[in-house]
C-alpha cells in the first residue's frame, strides 16, 4: 500500500486471547482525559479484531449438500448452556447488517465501557475473520495460490468459506504476502523492460518502476478488506494532538 510500517514507527503486537488486547489498549488511555485531547497519549493504537460471525454456508451438512461447510451448528443443552448459535449470522438479509453492527460495537467494549476512545481505535473485521475477508473482498485468487489449491465455483461467501477451511494462519499469511510481492516485482520488471528507447533510459526505468508500485498500491486499497486499509491508514497517519506538536504514528495490536 506504499506505507511501510517501519517508516512510520509502527509496531505489530500479537495478543493471544480475547482479553489481552484490553490490557494493552488501557496502557494508552489516560484517566479522565477523554475530552482533553491535549493530554492524550500521543501514540495511535489500532486494534484489529475478528467479527467471528459465521455465514450459513459454513455449516457442515451430513447429507453432502454443502461442500463448503465444516462447522457444526450446536444448540444449548436443556439447561440453556453451551451451544454456538450466537456465532451464526442471521438468515434474514435485512437483519444481518444490524447484527453485524451490534457485534462490532460489543467487540469494542470492556464490559459496558468502550475502549475505543482517545487515540485507541478498534477495527473489527467486516465479516467472519481476517482470512475470510482477504478472500471475500478481492484476494480470492491470490489466497488460492498461497494455499496451493484450485479455485472453486460458488458465491463470494462460499468461496471465502472454502479458503477459511483450508488456512493455517501463520503459513497462509507469509505465503500470501509472498504471492503479492511476486506480483509486484513481476509488474515492475515488465514496466522497466518496456522502456527501451529514448534519452536517460535509466531514469525512465526508475520512473516506470515508481509509477507501477503506486498503481499496485492503489489496486491493493480496493482489494483489501476495508477495515485493514482503515487500520493501516490510522496507525501510519500523524497525530496532530501530540503534545510536542510534531505528531506521532503508532502501533497495531492484531
Amino acid at each position: 500500500m506504499g506505507r511501510p510500517l517501519e517508516d512510520h514507527g509502527v509496531s505489530i503486537v500479537k495478543y493471544d486471547n480475547s482479553g489481552s488486547w484490553k490490557r494493552f489498549a488501557k496502557l494508552f488511555l489516560r484517566k479522565d482525559k477523554d475530552t482533553s485531547n491535549q493530554h492524550w497519549h500521543p501514540t495511535k493504537i489500532a486494534v484489529l479484531r475478528d467479527l467471528d460471525l459465521w455465514p450459513s454456508c459454513a455449516e457442515k451438512k451430513n447429507d453432502g449438500t454443502n461442500p463448503y461447510g465444516f462447522l457444526d451448528r450446536k444448540s444449548p443443552n436443556d439447561q440453556g448452556r453451551g451451544g454456538n448459535l450466537d456465532y451464526w449470522e442471521t438468515s434474514d438479509a435485512q437483519q444481518l447488517e444490524a447484527q453485524i453492527s451490534a457485534r462490532k460495537a460489543q467487540h469494542k467494549k470492556d464490559g459496558e465501557i468502550s475502549l475505543e476512545r482517545q487515540n485507541v481505535k478498534i477495527f473489527v473485521s467486516d465479516r467472519w475473520t481476517f482470512e475470510f475477508c482477504l478472500a471475500r473482498y478481492g484476494l480470492y485468487t491470490e489466497a488460492c495460490a498461497a494455499l496451493g489449491v484450485a479455485e472453486v465455483n460458488g458465491t463470494e461467501d462460499e468461496k471465502s468459506t472454502y479458503i477459511q477451511s483450508q488456512v493455517s494462519k501463520t503459513d497462509f499469511a507469509y505465503k500470501l504476502g509472498q504471492v503479492l510481492e511476486d506480483q509486484l516485482l513481476d509488474r515492475v520488471q515488465q514496466a522497466m523492460d518496456g522502456v527501451n528507447q529514448g534519452e536517460n533510459l535509466a531514469l525512465q526505468k526508475i520512473e516506470a518502476a515508481r509509477e507501477t508500485r503506486a498503481r499496485f498500491a492503489e489496486e491493493l486499497r480496493t482489494n483489501l478488506p476495508p477495515y485493514i486499509v482503515n487500520a493501516i491508514d490510522f496507525a501510519t497517519s500523524l497525530n496532530q494532538n501530540s503534545q510536542d506538536g510534531g505528531g506521532e504514528s503508532g502501533g497495531i495490536a492484531a
